[in-house]
């Protein structure tokens, strides 16, 4: 059990002699029997009798290597001492002086007995008495190969982990720390540990370090080093310096490269078993060692994303190969199809015109046939057209399909009605307006014939406009030249004119109250649009365009309308035309609570005696009006009670419709079709507030 002092004396022997081969192999012998036989006392002596045999041969390297070998040895034995006998152990003279060699970078003479004395001085010139073991010229060279080396390591790793594990133990070895971080930050600006390992070059299993510390460097952009940081007032709130322990930190900024140069990360070492006494020392050393270390770091990066990208190109060059392909056998099999698509293409349009109508028109009856044919004929052509029928009949669609058919289709489409603005402002509204005009006139106002150039202006209601404005429209027409009120200039413009009306224009000339220049000016084409009573094969299509179109509008199940509902509406005469039965639909779509609307939900007022007849025209003496408008004969009871039931229905009418909308008023308004002012009156009237 003798063996390893023994040859650990006779190594310090054979020094003494000059024979440092023979004191190398005693102490390589002594060193293999203690750490066989356990004897962690024996093997760092013996360690540490070899370090000083190297210092005294010049070889630096391997001198360190074995004090740190055996510094770890004493620290993992004190590290399993209780406080106080911990500061005991490293009272003994060797260890301290083992400590100190290490962290002092600096070994005295007096720690040299062992393997020095008289012989050994004079031969060496004085070198193992007064030459430190890692300070001098020596020490220097030594210092800039290996930080050469180290920077030929890390400009030679291209893998981003591996890198800042190799950066961490660099700088764990070079400032003799016990642990050490690379802390980079995170994408949401928070610090993050990518490395963290221990002086043995393992990786450190719990990765906890003084973020207070990381955070301040950041922050500051300026190192911080300490040896005592539980005595630095700078660091007397940082929680995470006492409950780790720590003794000494060094912490220096990776800053990114120019121009911005900002701090994208920390390189933190600490120690908590020893002060780091070499960290103020080699402070300088670490930062530098940082800004190669930050240079590495983005080329890693850098040479990272163009692998990725390198790697997502080919595969997309993959993809797009496939999809080449792919795309070939498609146009080869698509090209077949379409041939047959082309020549069937007329045949479709024509099934199809006969089954929906022509251009968002509904209807295949053979009234609506001859407007579509008459479409045909004056699309392409910019003639004026005067579009007449019964109230609710679609005028304002059948303008629009005219202009949708035309050349004019990607040019706007403006209407007005000409029977709802006000005479004095109905000028303005057409041609515009110049500042200061009239009163409220604070700027230039473009009128709805420049709005509307190179497209189509519905004039709805031609015949409640004012005759002074009649004489105004006249000159537009003939010249094609608009004045706005006020100015003096004449501007062109390139509209296509369509009117509409209700009314029997040549009954109104002959009256005197239109215009007879203007009536022929309009009347180019007349373009008549049949009551709904005329089209009653119409009426399913147009149930079922109404249908989706709720369904679509209000985001509910489509409902169907049953047989007898549908002979039920089909026999009414439809005083309103389109309009009224679309109202009559919503009214039963919303009533019904079943997917097939059945008759009894579909409630139609009672028409008018002698049927529809066009507004301006005084229907016959015969004529009466039933359940509505009450005759004067009929019972006061009869009337009240009739009275009372309409309230009660409109009320739940009302009712239905707010619950629908989600209360809310103005879709409620919209979804019954009644205008805003007298929905809030009714909504006053019943109570529903």
């Amino acid at each position: 059990m003798r063996r390893g002092p023994r040859a650990r004396g006779r190594g310090a022997v054979a020094h003494v002699a000059g024979d440092e081969d023979a004191a190398r192999r005693a102490l390589d012998a002594a060193i293999d029997l203690a750490r066989k036989a356990g004897r962690r006392e024996w093997a760092w002596q013996a360690l540490d009798a070899r370090a000083r045999l190297a210092a005294a041969q010049g070889s630096l390297a391997t001198a360190r290597r074995d004090t740190e070998s055996a510094l770890a040895m004493l620290e993992e034995t004190a590290a399993k001492l209780p406080r106080d006998l911990r500061e005991v152990f490293w009272d003994d003279p060797r260890r301290r002086a083992l400590r100190q060699a290490h962290t002092a970078t600096v070994v005295a003479p007096s720690m040299l007995p062992s393997v020095t004395g008289p012989a050994t001085s004079s031969r060496r010139g004085g070198i193992a008495a007064s030459t430190s073991i890692f300070t001098g010229p020596r020490l220097a060279e030594d210092r800039l190969e290996r930080i050469l080396e180290i920077t030929r390591e890390l400009a030679s790793e291209h893998d981003v982990p591996r890198l800042l594990q190799r950066v961490t133990d660099h700088a764990v070895a070079l400032l003799g720390a016990e642990r050490g971080f690379v802390v980079l930050m995170g994408d949401a600006g928070e610090l993050e540990a990518h490395a963290a390992r221990i002086r043995s070059g393992h990786d450190e299993p719990h990765a906890r370090f003084s973020r207070s510390v990381a955070d301040r460097v950041v922050e500051t952009g300026e190192p911080v080093v300490t040896i005592s940081a539980r005595d630095d007032e700078r660091l007397a709130e940082a929680v995470s310096v006492h409950q780790l322990m720590i003794q000494s930190i060094a912490c220096v900024p990776i800053r990114g490269a120019p121009p911005l140069g900002r701090t994208i990360g920390v390189l933190y070492v600490e120690t908590r078993l020893r002060p780091g006494v070499r960290f103020e020392q080699e402070l300088p050393t670490l930062s530098a060692f940082a800004d190669q270390a930050a240079i590495a770091i983005e080329n890693a990066r850098l040479l990272a994303e163009n692998r990725e990208r390198a790697d997502a190109l080919a595969r997309a060059n993959v993809e797009l190969a496939a999809a080449h392909d792919e795309l070939a056998r498609l146009l080869g099999k698509r090209t077949e199809q379409l041939a047959e698509a082309r020549r069937d293409l007329k045949q479709v349009r024509a099934e199809l015109r006969n089954h929906f109508g022509y251009a968002g028109l509904v209807g295949t009856s053979g009234a609506m046939r001859r407007v579509y044919a008459l479409i045909d004929r004056i699309k392409d052509t910019d003639i004026p057209v005067l579009v007449t029928g019964e109230s609710g009949t679609g005028k304002e669609m059948v303008a629009r399909a005219v202009h949708n058919a035309g050349p004019r289709a990607k040019k706007p489409f403006l209407g007005v009605n000409c029977g709802a603005i006000p005479a004095n402002l109905l000028e303005s509204e057409l041609f515009g307006s110049m500042r200061g005009a009239f009163t409220g006139a604070d700027r230039d106002r473009r009128g709805l014939f420049q709005e509307a150039d190179g497209g189509t202006l519905l004039l709805d209601e031609i015949g409640e406009m004012p005759q002074k404005m009649q004489s105004g429209l006249l000159r537009v027409l003939q010249e094609r030249t608009v004045r706005p009120v006020g100015g003096t200039q004449e501007d062109p413009v390139d509209v296509r004119v369509i009117a509409a009306t209700n009314r029997d224009l040549e009954q109104m000339v002959a009256e005197g109250t239109f215009r007879e220049d203007l009536f022929y000016r309009l009347h180019v084409v007349e373009m008549h649009v049949p009551p709904l009573r005329e089209r009653i094969d119409d009426i399913p299509p147009l149930i079922d365009y109404f249908l989706s179109i709720f369904a679509a509008r209000y985001r509910r199940d489509r409902k169907t309308i049953s047989r007898d509902a549908l002979r039920k509406l089909c026999a009414y005469p439809w005083p309103g035309n389109v309009r009224q039965l679309e109202h009559v639909l919503l009214s039963a779509w919303l009533m019904s609570d079943k997917a097939d609307i059945p008759a009894e939900d579909v409630e139609l007022p009672a028409p008018l005696h002698g049927g529809p007849h066009l507004a301006g025209r005084s229907p016959p003496p015969s004529e009466s009006r039933t359940r509505t408008v009450m005759s004067p004969g009929q019972p006061a009871s009869a009337r009240a009670g009739s009275q009372t039931e309409f309230k009660a229905a409109e009320r739940e009418r009302i009712l239905s419709a707010l619950t629908a909308c989600n209360w809310n008023r103005l879709a409620a308004a919209k979804m019954i079709g009644v205008p805003r002012r007298t929905f809030y009156r009714r909504l006053k009237e019943f109570g529903i507030l």
